[in-house]
């Protein structure tokens, strides 16, 4: 996922992913906060995955859109009216990303790096042309840890509607597969470890 925080028109969250299949875990807590939770502010999603860009849409993104590199750099340009975001969130661990997110965002914007990736191909130029800041981020402290309680704590709705597919411990195995996208129409998957009845199919609510 590459999400790309903007004051106007508002918020993008792109799902850049170089192949079909659901988003990592950390795109639960980002995804339910740039789109479901953002109220008033605009957000654009992009996804190779049309159902999930669907659930995108009906979280509360303004627009959806999936593409090649180039068009997706003109969706943004087009959205953002030339000007690209000032923060990108890249969460894809895809290498290829980082380049592209340094392309997407606006002269002295922000890239933020969550995704884990290797070596990423990018000519380094770009940062001092376009006075960019580069940094990293991860979930790493209690604090960190608590804030994330909370969000999910005031928006359940917008996380319940992440979670799909329910899976007991003892079939941990198949909710495995079923994440690594074996099952169509998977976004989250959840293991159970006491206490919820759980059919290890899509969730009924």
């Amino acid at each position: 996922m590459l999400a790309a925080v903007t004051k106007s028109p508002g918020v993008m969250v792109l799902d850049d992913v170089a192949e079909p299949g659901p988003p990592g875990p950390e795109d639960v807590i980002l995804r339910s906060e740039v789109v479901g939770i953002c109220g008033s502010a605009q957000v654009m999603v992009t996804d190779p995955v049309a159902g999930r860009r669907d659930l995108a849409a009906r979280m509360g993104a303004e627009r959806v859109a999936w593409g090649d590199h180039d068009e997706l750099l003109t969706a943004v340009a087009r959205w953002t009216r030339g000007h690209g975001p000032p923060r990108v969130i890249d969460t894809t661990g895809d290498p290829a990303a980082l380049a592209q997110a340094a392309q997407m965002v606006c002269s002295a914007g922000r890239v933020v790096v969550v995704g884990m990736s290797a070596a990423a191909p990018l000519r380094s130029g770009i940062f001092p042309e376009k006075e960019i800041d580069v940094v990293g981020s991860s979930c790493a402290t209690a604090a960190d840890f608590r804030a994330a309680i909370r969000l999910v704590q005031a928006h359940r709705d917008a996380i319940a509607a992440l979670l799909t597919h329910r899976f007991p411990l003892t079939r941990v195995r198949e909710a495995i597969e079923c994440a690594a996208g074996s099952h169509s129409g998977v976004v989250k998957v959840l293991i159970t470890v006491s206490g919820h009845k759980a059919s290890g199919g899509i969730r009924h609510e």
